[in-house]
């Protein structure tokens, strides 16, 4: 029973589309001892050129990430973590990697070993930074913009309003946080020309 368990995992982590990698922590530089097929296909590292080694190589050079700190940390706590952090394969070409870890503990609650898990998240993240680039551009052009702008979310609550609509109307960024229509409306109405009558937003 246990053999055919032992199998049934083994084909299970063979199987696997994310990579998975085991290091040995009571060796110097910790390095890999089993790393799956998805390892070589996302990385481009062959079987043989990733066991026994440290799986800093995948950020090269670029090894001032924060997030490499958030490892080492949560190695020497013996506890879990998980970030995404820029990796390189073999041809040197970059991709985001989602990785997590978990500590392996053994009976006397040492940690032999810690097990990481890795997905290429490299498009997901390419589309948040492009997005986040765009309302950089757009909260640009509201800032710099003379006309005073705010904008609502679905629930109706004001959740942006520019610079020179805050210098018209004299409020502060926290008088107008989380302002719902029928508050914004009692508190501008007045401000406006009664001749004109005032149409809610």
């Amino acid at each position: 029973m246990a053999n055919e368990m032992l199998g049934l995992y083994n084909r299970a982590l063979e199987c696997a589309t994310n990579a998975v990698v085991i290091s040995e922590m009571r060796l110097p530089n910790q390095p890999v001892f089993y790393a799956n097929p998805a390892f070589e296909r996302i990385t481009g590292y062959s079987l043989m050129e990733t066991i026994g080694q440290n799986l800093n190589m995948l950020q090269g050079q670029d090894d001032a990430q924060p997030e490499i700190a958030v490892l080492e940390r949560a190695q020497r706590a013996g506890e879990s973590a998980s970030v995404v952090i820029r990796s390189y394969r073999r041809d040197g070409s970059l991709f985001f990697n989602e990785v997590s870890i978990a500590p392996v503990k053994a009976e006397d609650g040492s940690v032999p070993h810690y097990v990481g898990v890795m997905s290429d998240v490299t498009e997901r993240e390419r589309s948040r930074m492009a997005l986040a680039e765009r309302n950089a551009r757009l909260n640009a052009v509201f800032d710099l913009s003379p006309d005073g702008f705010v904008v609502f979310d679905r629930e109706g609550e004001l959740v942006y309003s520019t610079a020179a609509f805050r210098e018209m109307t004299g409020w502060r960024a926290e008088t107008t946080a989380q302002m719902t229509i029928s508050e914004f409306d009692a508190a501008f109405a007045p401000m406006c020309d009664p001749a004109i009558p005032y149409r809610s937003v």
